[in-house]
């Protein structure tokens, strides 16, 4: 019961009151609790003299969620157990705090996004929601997360598995490279997670494929090496590049021996969350009144903190700013389009569900490889 006590403490001392803050700007998530519960969590703080200021803070903001429940336009989170809905929230604190490979100083930290990923079905069923976070983390290891050979050939595969921020669609992405000595060929990344069935087999949720191109080395002639796959690939709807990256991330899970991937198609809190995140990064990039000597200073090599400040916040500015739509069109009818357009091209995979009749997550098979490892692998060197 200590343990618990502790996760409810964070939660009421920490989750709450960042989730309330300026840094986060996400007072849009509420939380539900039964008043019996809410009784409960105020015995812990009134014991705790320390944090009670801000322990009543966060109770009061839960009274309030049960006086106006539904009442406005924020989206409520029902707790429907208690006791497993902060047991599974401890489990999940301790398994991040376990993890070899993580972005975040303070383990506790990690509940403060996870609420970003859910999806219409987990805000009536957090529980269920938390089971699944918890299953992602238990499963990132499958892929290892070092340079690893996928196809040694004239022109070589390699792939990558990295941390997200806990801001990001799941916790782990996938780097594809294509190489020839030197020369190097980066694919859009692949942001996913691994977890297991009501029959206990492995399966893939597939949240999102994304060019990230401030890290991307992409030479021109390994580009040109794989022309006639380009154009095997080529339809008016996405990029080759991402059905490719696509193809091999289907065949790399083929292997390990997973042949159903779920694909999450609305993220409840996300369009809010990067409408919010585009003002606040307007108003930070809007307070520097003197840009041009900034720039100036940025050209002379000058790493001032001020200048370091700007950088970053101009960098966020021009990321994120009125990005709100272009993100949510690239989260669903782009990775949809991707899907399709692999399905259609290469015949490897196939839709096995209508997700606007049948929930909001889109089924996919694997029925065979794509071939595109060898198809890459015969190429002859790049010179």
């Amino acid at each position: 019961m200590g343990v618990l006590r502790d996760i409810r403490k964070d939660f009421l001392y920490h989750t709450i009151p960042e989730l309330n803050s300026c840094m986060c700007d996400m007072d849009y998530i509420k939380f539900v609790f039964d008043f019996k519960d809410i009784e409960e969590l105020e015995k812990i703080v009134r014991e705790d003299s320390e944090n009670f200021d801000i322990g009543i803070k966060s109770i009061r903001h839960l009274l309030s969620n049960n006086k106006n429940y539904m009442l406005d336009n924020d989206t409520y989170i029902k707790v429907n157990d208690m006791n497993k809905f902060f047991s599974l929230l401890d489990q999940i604190v301790i398994e991040y705090s376990e993890r070899e490979h993580k972005v975040l100083p303070h383990n506790r930290d990690f509940i403060r996004g996870i609420w970003l990923r859910m999806g219409v079905e987990d805000i009536t069923n957090v529980e269920e929601f938390l089971e699944r976070q918890l299953d992602f983390l238990k499963h990132d290891n499958i892929i290892r997360y070092n340079d690893t050979l996928l196809s040694d050939s004239n022109l070589k595969i390699y792939y990558k598995n990295k941390c997200n921020d806990e801001y990001f669609e799941t916790n782990n992405h996938l780097e594809f490279t294509i190489k020839d000595d030197d020369k190097e060929y980066d694919l859009p990344v692949i942001h996913y997670a691994f977890s297991k069935d009501s029959e206990n087999k492995p399966l893939c949720y597939l949240y999102g494929i994304q060019k990230l191109d401030e890290h991307s080395i992409c030479d021109s002639s390994i580009k040109e090496e794989l022309n006639d796959i380009r154009k095997l690939l080529r339809n008016k709807y996405v990029s080759q590049d991402f059905i490719l990256v696509l193809a091999l991330f289907m065949d790399l899970l083929k292997t390990c021996g997973i042949d159903e991937i779920r694909v999450p198609l609305y993220q409840v809190f996300n369009y809010s969350f990067h409408e919010r995140l585009s003002k606040n990064m307007k108003e930070a990039y809007d307070s520097y009144d003197k840009k041009s000597e900034l720039e100036e200073k940025i050209l002379l090599g000058e790493d001032s903190e001020l200048v370091l400040d700007y950088i970053h916040d101009k960098k966020m500015y021009e990321k994120f700013y009125n990005k709100e739509d272009l993100i949510s069109k690239n989260k669903t009818e782009r990775l949809v389009n991707t899907i399709i357009s692999e399905s259609e091209i290469l015949g490897n995979i196939r839709i096995v569900n209508d997700p606007m009749v049948e929930g909001d997550t889109l089924i996919i098979k694997i029925d065979n490889y794509s071939k595109i490892i060898d198809m890459i692998g015969q190429k002859k060197k790049a010179h």
